[in-house]
């Protein structure tokens, strides 16, 4: 397996601040977003929370395993979060996907997200207690209609929770730390490790491959692929952002 170490070039670079979230709350009642997911999920227990819009919902969900198909994790090392990078499906750009996967077996979320941190890029995670946990459906996760919400599933709770529209199906998105060396594996390509600055430039600005290492971005790479292919964020490198606008204790 060949891999490509692409460090940065220059030992200081200036650093670009956070733009405000890219984000649009719609403004609708919680209530009725909570009640929505109700009549698609079902309902177990009781937990009022304050949606995003400032209004105050009920967020009482059955969460069993049987409705979490996919998990994924934002995996900080030394301050930077590994993301997957390839060519999109029209081949038209180089994708930036979050880490994660579909459940196996009777696997929990989090062991499905800690399972696919390894498999697709060799490393043990611990997980981090998140400040929020936040719901939001996968349709719209460009404009997603954000809100807080309990997780009841028993272990470790997600920082988002994606609903499919229309589906009964979760993918909920865990926060974790690791101190192993990222390396892509099985059938990744290649994985861009991003700080918070330089994914606030990608998602402010069309940008290569090529550009974003001699600006001193951090790349592993399995196979070649173009430097002038335009990064595309998937909408989880979004969410990322908006995540780390809302706690940038994250980080610390």
């Amino acid at each position: 397996m060949k891999i490509q170490w692409h460090l940065p070039r220059e030992p200081g670079r200036q650093l670009l601040i956070f733009r405000k979230a890219d984000f649009s709350v719609i403004q609708k009642s919680g209530n009725e977003y909570v009640n929505n997911i109700r009549q698609q999920i079902g309902r177990h227990g009781r937990n009022d929370g304050r949606g995003l819009d400032g209004r105050k919902g009920e967020s009482d969900f059955k969460i069993t395993n049987e409705v979490i198909v996919t998990a994924g994790v934002y995996v900080r090392v030394q301050g930077r979060f590994p993301f997957q990078i390839g060519p999109n499906r029209a081949g038209t750009a180089l994708g930036i996907v979050r880490l994660g996967g579909h459940r196996e077996g009777r696997e929990t979320g989090w062991q499905c997200a800690a399972r696919e941190a390894h498999e697709e890029a060799s490393l043990q995670v611990s997980p981090v207690p998140p400040p929020r946990t936040y719901w939001y459906e996968t349709a719209v996760a460009d404009t997603p209609a954000l809100f807080e919400g309990a997780w009841l599933e028993e272990g470790v709770a997600p920082i988002l929770i994606g609903r499919h529209l229309n589906r009964h199906n979760l993918t909920p998105i865990y926060l974790a730390v690791s101190q192993d060396k990222p390396v892509p594996a099985h059938e990744t390509k290649g994985l861009l490790l991003l700080s918070p600055e330089e994914i606030s430039t990608i998602l402010s600005k069309e940008i290569t491959l090529g550009q974003y290492l001699d600006a001193g971005g951090k790349a592993l790479l399995r196979v070649d692929l173009p430097l002038n292919g335009r990064l595309q964020p998937f909408p989880h490198l979004r969410l990322l952002h908006w995540v780390l606008t809302q706690h940038p204790e994250i980080l610390s």
